[in-house]
């Protein structure tokens, strides 16, 4: 019995060292299992926070045409970060500014914190901070100081070494003649211009401050409207910035104008609903059932509620944009029609049929049909760069400052168009936008009273400034004199 008990005692030993040789080799994987999905999963969060502020940086530079960061205090610590390409990243680097964007959510990069904070100020002090999010001045490369490490290997930015030199330099920056595969920035004598997704601007016609042009695949051409302010804080100081609108409540109003041949004067009053001329807003007379309360479908809408709510929130919408990108496109010829496509909506010059109120023309006759017509041009949806509208009388004012402040005397009639097709006289263009003064009416959303819609500027038999509010004109009216403008504005 002593014997076997011996006997199963070194067994028990022999087996108990091999139980724990085989536990601390399993216990070793497990911890270089744990410690190379610990750094895996840090590589990824800085991969995440890189593509997150990639995006950011790149929606930045299309709205301001500039980079968010101190260019005053260039980052120099940079000789550990192997993957900068000296082909590629040939700027200046810089701290990116995460304060300058909204809605930032990183893994890293709080040291930022400590120059938001005014804890560091120097250029001597920002280079000594390494947990800091970097971008090359002239790539837009975005690189994180610290550095992450795995398997032996510092990453630094969302691709290796290897890869550096190979990594295309996503450029915002776009040139005329060239079509625009996405949403990209142009820049002409320090002023800059969002050009969509699907234009090309015009050689002939790349000075922002002439009116840039952009056209279409279909020929189809608008010009930029900068527009320096957006929304004014009240209506009063509209007289100075020349805003677009004013804020009341969760909603915008439109600012309107009146010109005299050196300055502008917005209208009293007119944000408020129960102003003569507003918008947006819907019209009726005393519920007659003769208006918007009537004709609500043929613009678009299933009611006439729903015509009150849509026109609002596309305003809405309209301002943000403009507010945003800082301007938007207004069409170079009058609204018309492709009679051999389906009488789709076009904006070129004369050959095709401009869409009039004219009861000939059933698509598109009334104010409600030339509305909906403009609409049509690019239906809201997730594949389209911009939306379009029946020019509002605010983006139309707004042209007209951007003129006036460029020299052109808006309340005067230049040579018009006595022809009914668009584009047809060189002499009636201002800043590259045909028919201000002849041709036809302009047709627009804004509101007159509880019964007209606004026309503006001048038609083949009487040459108006492109100033000219012919008001009192009911939306159901029928005339071969009245059209209209697409406006786009980018999404």
């Amino acid at each position: 019995m002593r014997v076997f008990l011996k006997g199963n005692k070194g067994i028990n030993l022999i087996f108990l060292t091999i139980a724990v040789s085989v536990i601390m080799i399993l216990t070793g994987i497990i911890i270089v299992n744990s410690t190379k999905n610990l750094k895996s999963t840090k590589l990824g969060k800085m991969q995440a926070d890189i593509d997150n502020l990639r995006d950011k940086v790149s929606n930045y530079y299309l709205q301001y045409g500039e980079i968010p960061a101190d260019k005053n205090i260039e980052y120099t610590n940079i000789s550990h970060i192997n993957s900068i390409s000296s082909a590629v990243d040939t700027g200046a680097f810089y701290v990116i500014d995460l304060s300058a964007m909204e809605n930032v959510t990183l893994n890293y990069g709080k040291d930022y914190e400590k120059i938001r904070n005014n804890e560091v100020t120097t250029e001597e002090e920002i280079n000594k901070l390494t947990d800091l999010y970097i971008i090359n001045g002239d790539s837009h490369n975005i690189f994180y100081v610290e550095g992450i490490e795995l398997d032996d290997e510092m990453f630094y930015t969302d691709y290796t070494k290897e890869d550096a030199d190979k990594q295309p330099v996503e450029s915002q920056i776009i040139e005329p003649g060239v079509k625009a595969d996405k949403n990209k920035i142009y820049i002409d004598d320090g002023k800059v211009a969002t050009i969509p997704q699907g234009f090309t601007i015009l050689p002939e016609a790349s000075k922002i401050d002439d009116g840039l042009v952009i056209e279409d695949v279909d020929g189809n051409q608008f010009v930029w409207i900068p527009v320096e302010t957006a929304v004014s804080e009240t209506e009063q100081d509209g007289n100075t910035n020349k805003a677009m609108a004013v804020k009341v409540g969760e909603n915008y109003r439109g600012l309107l104008y009146d010109f005299t041949s050196t300055e502008s004067i917005v209208k009293e009053n007119c944000t408020a609903e129960n102003s003569n001329q507003k918008e947006p807003d819907i019209i009726y007379w005393g519920g007659s059932g003769f208006y918007d309360d009537y004709y609500y479908d043929k613009a678009g809408f299933y009611s006439f509620d729903a015509m009150k709510t849509g026109l609002q929130e596309e305003y809405n919408k309209m301002i943000e944009s403009v507010e945003k990108y800082h301007g938007f496109y207004i069409g170079r010829y009058e609204l018309g029609v492709d009679t051999n496509k389906n009488n789709i909506p076009t904006s070129k010059k004369s050959g095709g049929t401009v869409a009039t109120a004219d009861s000939s023309q059933p698509e598109t006759y009334r104010w409600y049909g030339l509305y909906k017509k403009c609409k049509e041009f690019s239906p809201e949806s997730e594949q389209n760069s911009v939306v379009s509208s029946m020019m509002w009388g605010s983006q139309y004012d707004v042209m007209l400052n951007w003129m006036q402040a460029n020299g052109i005397k808006v309340d005067q009639s230049e040579t018009g168009n006595s022809s009914v097709e668009t584009g047809k006289n060189e002499n009636d263009k201002l800043k590259n936008i045909y028919d201000l003064n002849g041709a036809h009416y302009d047709w627009t959303v804004e509101a007159n009273l509880s019964s007209f819609r606004i026309l503006r500027g001048g038609y083949n038999r009487a040459f108006y400034g492109p100033d000219n509010r012919a008001d009192r004109t009911l939306p159901s009216a029928t005339d071969a004199n009245f059209s209209s403008r697409i406006t786009l504005y980018i999404r």
